[in-house]
């Protein structure tokens, strides 16, 4: 989905279109991989020098658009989130391991079954869009970590 496209699709369900919510999403929209608040803030900082948004707006905005499903965010072990567009990623996990730090995307049909005995035994819908795994790689287990 380009970055007009999810404009209008923002406008068709009613959202205001603030400034702080363009920027993030053209940012993140350009990138298309996974950025902190902070890269996000930084990457708005050096392609729009007149505008100040600050990292409280950043992350209630980074908040607000995840609620919305139009971001994902998640954990890689890092000490704090990152995000993606929704629409620009396809969909998987991560296995990130403990002790070399190597995140390995995995596909999300892994988690298929999962998802459908969750839902069977406890009649819960999960949402199961992008989440990381953390253990030990085959590379780390080998070497005795």
């Amino acid at each position: 989905m380009s970055y007009n496209d999810l404009l209008h699709e923002l406008r068709a369900r009613g959202h205001r279109l603030t400034t702080q919510r363009r920027l993030i999403l053209e940012v993140l929209q350009k990138n298309e991989q996974h950025m902190s608040a902070e890269e996000i803030g930084e990457q708005i900082k050096n392609r729009h020098a007149g505008i100040q948004v600050d990292m409280a707006t950043i992350y209630r905005n980074l908040r607000w658009l995840s609620e919305h499903s139009l971001v994902t965010e998640t954990s890689l072990g890092q000490g704090h989130m990152v995000y993606v567009l929704s629409s620009n990623h396809n969909h998987h996990h991560h296995l990130v391991c403990n002790s070399c730090q190597r995140v390995t995307e995995v596909r999300v049909d892994l988690l298929d079954e999962l998802r459908s005995r969750i839902e069977a035994e406890y009649g819960f819908t999960a949402r199961l869009d992008h989440i990381a795994f953390f253990g030990l790689c085959r590379t780390c287990r080998g070497n005795g970590a």
